[in-house]
């Protein structure tokens, strides 16, 4: 059961990673905030991590509850954990600050997941 969450708990770690690291070691992309760059990367890691958590929950043969309550799971899991890294980066590191809009962005890239997921993964939905 633990080997099916490997994944989402792999993509969490690079996620929090990315997020706590110092600005000033983020490279100056001018091209980044003209389009909101930010934004869609927050939006495709979400994206990524609440398709990971799918698939684990969906591949859960034994625990009818996580298996057919995954997309649920999987956004509410997605959800709070940029809700808690947004409040870490605002409180807990001197130079990140949280933002309502990366927030927004993850909520979005999660419920992009979702439908990613239910679009390729049709068969196990059934």
């Amino acid at each position: 059961m633990f080997r099916y969450y490997l994944a989402p708990i792999a993509w969490a770690a690079i996620i929090l990673f990315l997020s706590i690291i110092p600005s000033s070691e983020l490279p100056e992309f001018s091209l980044w905030r003209i389009f909101s760059f930010d934004k869609l990367v927050h939006a495709a890691m979400y994206g990524a991590l609440t398709f990971q958590i799918m698939k684990a929950c969906i591949r859960q043969y034994a625990n009818w509850t996580l298996r057919y309550n995954a997309a649920r799971i999987s956004f509410i899991i997605s959800t709070i954990y940029g809700g808690l890294i947004e409040l870490y980066q605002e409180f807990l590191t001197p130079d990140r600050y949280g933002d309502w809009m990366d927030l927004i962005s993850n909520i979005i890239g999660a419920i992009i997941g979702i439908i990613l997921f239910r679009i390729i993964f049709i068969e196990y939905i059934r």
